[in-house]
């Protein structure tokens, strides 16, 4: 069993990014014509961490080298750093691919294969603010229906991309024909405070991805419950397993019970100023609330896919010794999800109708479930 977990480590180091066949852009001024304007548009919005990180035509995220942790370049988001969002993460491997994971290659193989649908791929930055690419997002899909002659797209979104296709059909439902979202952590919940207290290797690498770095990505706040009554609620605990009443976008309360930058071994606490904090907060909020529906709205149909079979971190606990706060992510409370998003946190907001599917796939690799996409491709017929 142990070898088996090592070798799972060992394969998250390698990202391919190779599907030139599909309509690809890399920044949302540039909108590709189709090559066959009578098929129905199809776009995929990958989820957080994505996509690959270019700089200077130099691969800052995914390589060998920095899986093994033998390369940690900066990724933290900076002002102005020049970093862009290069292809897609399609596959996971090690040693020249005699270990070899799917990540989205065999989602992406049979979007391309599929020859009564127009496929595109929105691609972004998934460092920065979620609003401007939701934004972005939007101007692409308003392009892409130009491009088809008034047909809108359907839009497909994994993880942080469901809430963005999910936010952006709340502020333009007219520019989608339909919606998928998979696997998207929209009520909130607490298992992306691991990546920000601890911290979460990538391969073998704990630095490249290390809790100062990923405390600097914006979207990572809007993966937090807002207080709305249907919000994910208790997910921090006290020692006697009472709730711990705290506000998620409030920076007093991130320093009050010393979490992410705040954690009192962090080593981050002097890189970023509290009043900066709360304005990333203040946007993480002004995103998290364009995930609620809007009653005048006419909405397109919509496919909600999720998992509930695989134990994912429900709550953690916290022990106040003196002044200071010891967080608890060991032998935590599990419920049903994905190993990264409850079931609990992928619904949909009350009131949205929709169909849903589920599957017994982990989060990473959701779309590569045969079901899941017969069920999407079945959809896109039906709506498309």
């Amino acid at each position: 069993m142990k070898i088996i977990s090592f070798l799972f480590i060992l394969t998250t180091i390698y990202c391919s990014g190779n599907q030139k066949k599909i309509a690809m852009v890399e920044n949302t001024n540039k909108c590709h014509s189709p090559s066959n304007a009578s098929l129905s548009p199809v776009v995929f919005v990958h989820g957080f961490k994505g996509s690959e990180l270019i700089q200077n035509n130099k691969t800052l995220w995914l390589t060998p080298s920095q899986g093994l942790g033998f390369s940690s370049p900066d990724i933290s988001l900076k002002e102005n750093d020049g970093i862009t969002a290069g292809y897609p993460i399609t596959k996971l491997e090690l040693l020249f691919g005699l270990i070899s994971f799917n990540i989205y290659e065999n989602w992406l193989n049979s979007l391309t294969e599929n020859k009564n649908i127009q496929p595109y791929v929105f691609t972004y930055d998934w460092r920065k603010d979620n609003n401007t690419t939701r934004d972005n997002l939007l101007i692409f899909l308003d392009c892409i229906k130009t491009n088809h002659n008034g047909k809108s797209p359907i839009v497909i979104g994994h993880s942080n991309g469901g809430n963005l296709t999910l936010s952006a059909m709340n502020k333009n439902p007219k520019l989608l024909s339909g919606a998928v979202i998979v696997g998207a952590p929209i009520r909130g919940g607490i298992g992306f405070m691991e990546d920000l207290i601890p911290g979460v290797s990538t391969g073998l690498n704990n630095k490249i991805s290390g809790p100062c770095v990923v405390s600097t990505f914006e979207p990572s706040y809007t993966f937090f419950p807002d207080g709305e009554e249907y919000a994910t609620k208790d997910l921090l605990l006290d020692k006697e397993g009472n709730s711990i009443e705290i506000d998620f976008f409030n920076s007093n309360d991130w320093k009050k019970f010393q979490l992410g930058y705040f954690h009192n071994n962090s080593e981050c606490k002097n890189l970023i100023s509290e009043e900066k904090f709360q304005k990333i907060l203040d946007r993480a909020k002004i995103f998290k609330n364009s995930l609620k529906p809007n009653p005048k709205n006419q909405y397109p149909k919509i496919l909600l896919v999720y998992a509930e079979n695989s134990p994912t971190l429900r709550s953690i606990t916290g022990i106040k010794s003196g002044e200071n706060w010891m967080w608890n992510f060991q032998n935590q409370k599990k419920a049903p999800g994905d190993g990264r998003v409850t079931k609990e946190n992928a619904q949909l907001p009350p009131g949205m109708k929709h169909k849903v599917k589920t599957t017994k796939y982990g989060h990473g690799n959701l779309l590569d479930d045969p079901d899941i996409q017969k069920a999407i491709f079945d959809f896109i017929k039906e709506e498309g």
